[in-house]
């Protein structure tokens, strides 16, 4: 684990496919309840001064979530104002609920999608934490993508997904 007191960004899927299965989950229902108890033990062990989350479904949505239950502070990225308003209203909900505690929001780019403005979102957490923690299964797309980013600025990566994979299965 690195450091204690240390800044933690969050990188992770939305959706999975547990081995021994063909079927692609979401993160929530059966799935959120190991990967809440997994983020939590992660959070208490290392004790973060703060989280750098997406405000993201799934993985990152969860440990920000964990984070406020244990009182950790934590800033949401979020890609550009307006970014929750392509949700439906429950996940919308959420976000905006974890909006309402943030210690701090940072809007990484003027509103409106696109894919740049994820890369940018995810790469502008990477920079601002001291490491990630991740629930990364090997398979490309966004999260490979900040890892590898992570890696490129020397920055430590911990790779929750055998825990979560024992967890889930």
């Amino acid at each position: 684990m690195p450091g204690q007191g240390r800044i933690v960004s969050v990188a992770g899927h939305r959706f999975v496919t547990l081995p021994g299965s063909e079927r692609t989950e979401s993160l929530h229902g059966d799935l959120e309840l190991p990967l809440w108890t997994l983020a939590t033990e992660q959070l208490e062990a290392a004790a973060p001064k703060h989280i750098v989350a997406a405000g993201a479904l799934g993985f990152d949505m969860v440990v920000t979530e964990a984070a406020r239950a244990l009182g950790i502070p934590y800033v949401l990225a979020l890609p550009y104002k307006g970014f929750e308003m392509r949700w439906k209203d429950g996940p919308r909900q959420r976000l905006l609920s974890l909006i309402m505690d943030a210690a701090r929001i940072h809007y990484v780019s003027s509103a409106g999608y696109s894919e740049l403005k994820m890369r940018k979102r995810n790469q502008w957490m990477v920079d601002n934490s001291d490491w990630t923690l991740a629930l990364w299964s090997g398979r490309k797309g966004s999260t490979a993508n900040t890892i590898m980013y992570a890696w490129s600025r020397r920055k430590q990566v911990k790779n929750i997904w055998p825990e979560f994979v024992k967890q889930a299965v």
